[in-house]
């Protein structure tokens, strides 16, 4: 059979119908005396030929394996991925999105360097031009992984620059991620086949949702010409909370992405210079100022019973908190304290019985009804806030 595509994609030889092949062609040169046993000069010389082509059609079958985005792995999923604008993520920097307050018209450059009072090293990664005042410009930590600082840090300029006067911070550091597996960029990259977003809000959605260092987002609207009291997103304005991500990058697809009149809300306040171009030649500069926020982080607290299957079998209380800690949570998103059961159940070896589960938001009063974190807040969950009691028959 030769090489050839049919309905099931390509189809390829083995060494031994390609060697039969061969063979068959030969005898009908040659004559059907000729000698092609594994030790006869030609049996060999056919064999070699066969063994060359059964190679070259395996390379052609991986080749047509990996041009799948869903199976191909290795290098050629970035390459295909590259027909897609994705790519594996790499490890990430921690970042901090930091007051800077100057005295005049300010520009930080690309390699800007600060450290705190822990020694840690923050730099400014692309250039930013900061007008006189307080200015929020996101900072990355020097080193990969996850470092951690406190809001009440203070920081020296290791590259001194005139004007800087101040350098505070009032929010939570993003702790940077491990370097993306291959499993996790082919679920990322379906993922991104779903956001065709059409409209002006679902289109800054589905960009900032790929810039690197964003790992969450939430984003609303409000089109009427009064303001919303119950959501608070101003008249004719957007609302975008995103978790991780450069301030610049951010303010960059806000501006490119919204309508024009459309307002923005949020504590974070980011500038894009767009540099437009005149019919002579000349420049023209337009300032744009983006808010958005950053996601308020709320602890969740879980208590609940688990009773004993066995009596003399106990219950692995570490590991059932951890699985209970694993579920995802995203901003704004609702949690129901039943759907906590799911993950209790979810152990290797379940000796219990779960019941009672309930949630609360201050530690103090609980329901097993819904809690909700707000639409800028995300619950986080710590083992430390669970607390299981275990019931022995």
């Amino acid at each position: 059979m030769a090489l050839h595509f049919n309905d099931n994609g390509l189809e390829t030889n083995n060494f031994r119908e390609i060697f039969q092949t061969l063979s068959d062609g030969y005898k009908a040169i040659y004559g059907q005396d000729i000698d092609l046993d594994q030790e006869s000069p030609d049996g060999q010389r056919v064999a070699i030929e066969a063994q060359a082509r059964a190679d070259i059609e395996a390379a052609l079958q991986w080749l047509y394996s990996q041009m799948d985005p869903d199976f191909n792995t290795g290098d050629m999923q970035q390459i295909i991925a590259k027909l897609h604008g994705l790519y594996l993520r790499p490890g990430s920097r921690s970042q901090r999105d930091l007051k800077v307050t100057t005295d005049r018209t300010v520009l930080l450059y690309s390699g800007y360097k600060i450290r705190d009072q822990s020694n840690q090293v923050w730099f400014v990664r692309q250039d930013v031009q900061i007008p006189a005042g307080t200015t929020s410009v996101t900072f990355f930590a020097q080193s990969f992984g996850k470092i951690t600082g406190l809001t009440t840090d203070t920081f020296t300029q290791l590259t001194p620059e005139p004007g800087v006067v101040d350098i505070t911070t009032d929010t939570e550091i993003v702790v940077g991620r491990d370097e993306e597996t291959p499993e996790e960029f082919r679920q990322r990259r379906n993922r991104s086949l779903e956001n065709p977003a059409t409209g002006s809000t679902g289109a800054i959605f589905a960009k900032v949702a790929q810039l690197a260092g964003v790992t969450d987002l939430n984003i609303d609207e409000n089109n009427t010409k009064i303001d919303n009291e119950i959501t608070g997103i101003p008249a004719n304005s957007i609302w975008l909370v995103v978790e991780g991500g450069a301030i610049s990058e951010i303010v960059e697809v806000m501006v490119k992405q919204k309508g024009g009149g459309t307002g923005t809300k949020g504590r974070i306040t980011g500038r894009y210079i767009e540099t437009l171009v005149r019919p002579d030649g000349s420049t023209l500069q337009i300032a744009h100022d983006m808010q958005f926020d950053r996601p308020t982080y709320k602890p969740l607290h879980i208590k609940l019973t688990a009773k004993r299957k066995v009596k003399g079998e106990p219950i692995d209380i570490d590991t059932l908190k951890k699985a209970l800690a694993s579920r995802v949570m995203h901003i704004g998103e609702s949690v129901d304290a039943n759907e906590f059961y799911e993950n209790g159940y979810g152990v290797s070896r379940v000796n219990f019985v779960l019941t009672n589960l309930q949630i609360s938001d201050d530690g103090i009063t609980y329901t097993d009804a819904e809690l909700s974190p707000g639409f800028e807040g995300k619950f986080t969950l710590d083992v430390e806030n669970i607390d299981i009691s275990e019931v022995v028959l």
